[in-house]
């Protein structure tokens, strides 16, 4: 097998860098979840206020790192079954992995990415009805949109 993985390398290697290049990964959300997420990712500047960006859709050296390993257990499955290695589940586990990624942001207020704080106000907002204090999560049902999306790889070019 590892003759196998040496074989494939550079095209495991291509694979990890066409991701967000030559491939897009995208979750296909429901339309308010999307909306909210846009929002959410750039940010906004109001009269009323000012929304910070949060970037949860980054893909930093350290995420594609991730999505590379994934890629490359996938084809190491594939030889070791005795299956030629296929570009689309290989594609598709690297995209896993960086969705994984883009929910422990979510799951831990910015994670690998560093967010701006809740303001004071919105805090204590959030608290008074009970909702959940991490960043991004006050219901819970962007997270959950984002953990059960359907992902969605396209060719680029």
């Amino acid at each position: 097998m590892r003759e196998g993985i040496e074989a494939h390398r550079a095209k495991i290697a291509d694979l990890a860098a066409a991701l967000g290049q030559r491939y897009s990964v995208k979750l296909s959300l429901p339309t308010a979840e999307s909306q909210h997420l846009a929002w959410f990712d750039a940010g906004t500047r109001q009269s009323g206020g000012h929304q910070p960006a949060r970037p949860v859709f980054s893909v930093p050296p350290d995420v594609r790192a991730a999505a590379a390993s994934a890629i490359t257990t996938r084809f190491q499955t594939d030889l070791a079954q005795g299956r030629t290695p296929n570009t689309l589940p290989a594609l598709q586990a690297g995209a896993q992995a960086i969705r994984e990624a883009w929910v422990r942001r979510l799951s831990l207020s910015g994670d690998d990415v560093r967010w701006a704080p809740l303001a004071p106000a919105y805090a204590r907002w959030k608290h008074r009805r009970g909702l959940d204090p991490r960043i991004g999560v006050a219901t819970g049902r962007m997270l959950a949109a984002v953990r059960a999306g359907l992902i969605v790889i396209q060719r680029t070019r």
